[in-house]
C-alpha cells in the first residue's frame, strides 16, 4: 500500500480516518503529526492511504483494519482525559438510554458485569489493545463462550469510538487488533422440553400457568411475545395466533425482530386447551397473562416463581422458558414440516437458526435412515 504523504523526518498517526472511494480505488483519509528532522517543529496535517480496488466497502473496512493492526496503529486521539467509569456512566445517558428496552437491558448487564469491574478505575485513554487482549483472556478464564466474549469487545470498542468523536482521549483499536478464543469448541447442547417432560408439566399444572406452558410449548413463542399476547390476537375459529408485541420487563414493546412478527397456526392439542380456558373466563379482553394491576408479567417473575418450583416438584431437570421454544422445532419436523415451514412457523431469521433448534441425535438419523430405506425397499418391491 502506498501514502501519498509528502516526505517529512517523522510522522504519527493520530486518527483512524474515513474511507474514500475515488474512481474504482479506495483510500483511508486520516490526519497525522509531522515532525520536521531539520526544526523539530511539529504540525498536523492531512495524509492519504491507498488501500486498492474493493468490491464493497466493508472489504475495504477489512483491509484497513489489517493494515492497522500489523502497524500498531491503535492511535490515541488527543482530547479530554477521563475515567473509564466515569464516561461509561457518560455513554449510559447519551446513547443507552435512546436504545429499545430488551437491547438497553443487555448493553446494561455487559457494563455492568464485564467492563465496570475489570476497567472501570483504569483512565480511559489507558483502554489500547493490550488491555483489551487481556480483558479477552480474563474472560475466556471465566468459561465465557467465544461468541459473549466477541459481544463484549465489540460494546467496548463502540464506547471507545463514541468517547473518540466526543473529544475525549481514547484509543482507536481495529477488530483485528484483537485475537478472540476459537469458535471451534465442543458444541453444549442446549436444553429443551422434550415431548414427554411438556405432557407432565401440562398435567401437573393448571389454570392460567397450564395455558402459559402450553402455548409456550405447543406455539413455539418467545416468553416475552406470549406475555405480551392479548385476546384479540387469538383466532380461534381461523386457528391462529398472531403475534403483533411482546413483553419486555413489565411493558409492552414490538417484537424481537421483523420475522418475529407472524401468524402461527395452532395445533389441535393448544386449540383445546385455549377453548377450556377461555371457557372459564368472562370478558376475555386485553392482555391474557397480566397482574392484578393489569401490567404485563415479567419473564423472570415468571421464571422463578412458576416454571422452577414446578419443575423442582415434578422432578424434571432445571430449564428457562425458552427451552419450550427450542423442544417444538423436532416435533414439527416428526410431523414432516420442511424446515422452511418450520422457519416461518417459529419466526427464525434464517434456515440456520431453525436448524439449530431441531435437535437430532445420531439415533434420530438412525430411525430416520431406516425408514427411508424401508419405504424405498417397498416401492421397489410393489407390483407394476
Amino acid at each position: 500500500m502506498q501514502s501519498d504523504r509528502a516526505p517529512a523526518s517523522h510522522a504519527r498517526r493520530i486518527t483512524r480516518g474515513t474511507l474514500e472511494l475515488r474512481g474504482r480505488v479506495y483510500w483511508n483519509r486520516y490526519r497525522c503529526e509531522v515532525t520536521q528532522g531539520a526544526t523539530g517543529e511539529t504540525r498536523v496535517r492531512t495524509a492519504r492511504l491507498r488501500l486498492g480496488e474493493f468490491r464493497s466497502q466493508a472489504q475495504a473496512e477489512v483491509a484497513l483494519n489489517k493494515y492497522l493492526a500489523l502497524q500498531g496503529a491503535v492511535a490515541l486521539n488527543p482530547g479530554l482525559a477521563i475515567t473509564a467509569c466515569e464516561y461509561f456512566v457518560r455513554f449510559d445517558r447519551l446513547r443507552i438510554a435512546l436504545m429499545r428496552s430488551q437491547s438497553r437491558r443487555a448493553y446494561r448487564y455487559v457494563v455492568a458485569r464485564h467492563l465496570e469491574p475489570p476497567l472501570g478505575r483504569l483512565a480511559l485513554q489507558a483502554i489500547d489493545a493490550t488491555v483489551v487482549q487481556e480483558l479477552v483472556a480474563q474472560l475466556h478464564a471465566k468459561g465465557l463462550s467465544p461468541a459473549t466474549i466477541g459481544t463484549v469487545v465489540a460494546r467496548l470498542r463502540e464506547i471507545l469510538r463514541h468517547a473518540r468523536a466526543a473529544g475525549f482521549a481514547a484509543h482507536v483499536i481495529p477488530r483485528a487488533a484483537v485475537r478472540l478464543p476459537s469458535q471451534h469448541r465442543a458444541q453444549i447442547e442446549q436444553r429443551h422440553i422434550t415431548p414427554a417432560e411438556l405432557t407432565r408439566i401440562l398435567d401437573g399444572s393448571s389454570g392460567e400457568r397450564r395455558l402459559l406452558w402450553a402455548i409456550l410449548g405447543l406455539s413455539g413463542l418467545r416468553i416475552g411475545e406470549a406475555l405480551g399476547l392479548a385476546w384479540e390476537h387469538v383466532d380461534t375459529v381461523a386457528g391462529q395466533i398472531m403475534v403483533r408485541q411482546a413483553a419486555v420487563n413489565g411493558e409492552i414493546a414490538p417484537t424481537k425482530t421483523r420475522t418475529a412478527r407472524r401468524d402461527v397456526p395452532l395445533l389441535p392439542q393448544l386449540q383445546f386447551i385455549l377453548e377450556a380456558y377461555r371457557a372459564t373466563r368472562s370478558g376475555c379482553t386485553g392482555l391474557i397473562f397480566r397482574t392484578r394491576t393489569g401490567r404485563p408479567r415479567r419473564a423472570g417473575d415468571v421464571r422463578e416463581r412458576w416454571l422452577r418450583p414446578l419443575l423442582q416438584s415434578l422432578g424434571i431437570p432445571p430449564a428457562g422458558c425458552h427451552a419450550f421454544r427450542h423442544g417444538l422445532p423436532g416435533r414439527l419436523d416428526d410431523l414432516g414440516l420442511s424446515p422452511a415451514a418450520i422457519r416461518m412457523f417459529m419466526g427464525h431469521a434464517t434456515l440456520a437458526m431453525t436448524e439449530r433448534y431441531i435437535h437430532r441425535s445420531s439415533a434420530d438419523l438412525r430411525e430416520q435412515l431406516a425408514a427411508a430405506l424401508k419405504r424405498s425397499a417397498d416401492q421397489g418391491s410393489a407390483p407394476k
